[in-house]
């Protein structure tokens, strides 16, 4: 197994302790996290990312699962924008945004690797 067969392993153990954090404590990991006050928020956010892991861990092919994570962080970053912008905001809510953004580009990044890769390896 390659090296870039396992981004999306590890990536998944990130999101699957992420997404459990926020799913089961919303209300407290959503604002230190820089969501904001709204539960609603990091609920979704939390669900979301569990539903990403099991397609990250066996999902045949995985760049699908990796892009989808990718398109996925678009929203993310969107909450961490709409929580920079409030009056009193969460002041780690920008970077938070930044962050997510950064991420994007390399879930898409790995997605295509991952789909190049698969290319190679078809038989002719």
């Amino acid at each position: 197994m390659s090296r870039l067969t396992r981004v999306p392993e590890f990536i998944a153990l990130v999101t699957f302790g992420a997404g459990a954090a926020l799913t089961v404590a919303p209300g407290k990991v959503g604002p230190a996290a820089g969501f904001g006050s709204q539960r609603s928020v990091a609920l979704t956010i939390g669900l979301m990312d569990l539903v990403l892991v099991p397609g990250l861990l066996r999902g045949r092919p995985r760049w699908p699962w990796m892009l989808a994570r990718a398109a996925f962080n678009l929203p993310v970053a969107g909450a961490f924008r709409a929580e920079a912008k409030r009056p009193a905001g969460n002041p780690i809510a920008r970077p938070g945004m930044y962050a997510m953004l950064a991420l994007t580009t390399m879930d898409t990044v790995v997605a295509l690797a991952l789909r190049n890769a698969e290319r190679v390896a078809e038989p002719a």
